[in-house]
């Protein structure tokens, strides 16, 4: 099998440079489609509304008084 590699050395540096052209051109506009989708991940959904981890990071902490009944 490493002799198959060692004869062709041309034809297999131009296979694997293909192979990861197309690695690096196709994680790079998967990347760029998802920072341009509008479809943001959220943590939960309650009611249609769509809380997301930046709503929890913005949002001040509502500490209540404590109530005897």
């Amino acid at each position: 099998m490493f002799d198959i590699v060692n004869k062709n050395k041309t034809a297999v540096t131009v296979v694997l440079g293909l192979v990861s052209l197309g690695l690096v051109v196709g994680l790079g506009l998967s990347g760029y489609t998802a920072m341009s989708d509008d479809s943001t991940p959220y943590l939960a959904k309650v009611g249609g509304y769509t809380i997301t981890d930046r709503h929890i990071l913005l949002k001040p902490l509502v500490i209540r008084p404590f109530q005897i009944i």
